[in-house]
């Protein structure tokens, strides 16, 4: 194993140590993920209503797990252009 520098191949030790921290980083990512949506799981559904989303909507984000903030960002704008069109109605 050779110490390398500037635009020479990376050591397998360096190449370790990256694999290693990167999937330390993703596991922290994963953790605060899950702490988030079980705070969701905890709020009322009216507290939820007011974020756009529903219980339905943060369960169906847990099983999605990689894409769960795209899901809950994809059904709150959903929701909120629903209520934009009935507002709309309403005021035709």
């Amino acid at each position: 194993m050779t110490l390398t520098f500037g635009t020479e191949p990376l050591s397998v030790v360096t190449r370790l140590i990256r694999a290693v921290a990167e999937m330390l980083g993703r596991a922290a990512r994963d953790r605060r993920q899950r702490l988030a949506l079980a705070d969701l799981l905890t709020m009322s559904p009216a507290r939820l209503d007011d974020l756009g989303i529903t219980h339905q909507d943060v369960l169906e984000a847990v099983r999605a797990r990689r894409s769960a903030g795209q899901h809950l960002a994809r059904r709150q704008a959903e929701r909120a252009d629903a209520a934009l069109a009935r507002c709309v109605a309403c005021a035709s």
